[in-house]
C-alpha cells in the first residue's frame, strides 16, 4: 500500500528539517573554526609586539648562524 501524500509530504519535511539542522551544525563549526585560528593570529601577534627591537636582532642572528652551521655540514 502506497503511503498517503500527507505522509510523503510528512516525509520529505522531516528530511528537511534534518538537512537544516545539519547545515546549521557545519556553519556554527566552520565559524568557531574561523574564531579560533583568528584568536591563535592574534596571540602570535602580541608575542612578536613584545619583542624589543635587538631581541628581534638576536634571534635572527641565532638562525642564522644555525643555518650556516647546518649548511657547513
Amino acid at each position: 500500500m502506497a503511503p498517503r501524500p500527507q505522509q510523503r509530504a510528512a516525509r520529505r519535511a522531516g528530511r528537511a528539517s534534518r538537512r537544516a539542522a545539519l547545515f546549521k551544525l557545519l556553519g556554527v563549526a566552520g565559524l568557531a573554526g574561523v574564531v579560533a585560528t583568528g584568536a591563535v593570529v592574534a596571540r602570535d601577534a602580541r608575542q612578536r609586539q613584545q619583542l624589543t627591537p635587538e631581541q628581534v636582532r638576536e634571534r635572527l642572528r641565532e638562525r642564522h648562524a644555525a643555518l650556516e652551521a647546518e649548511h657547513e655540514r
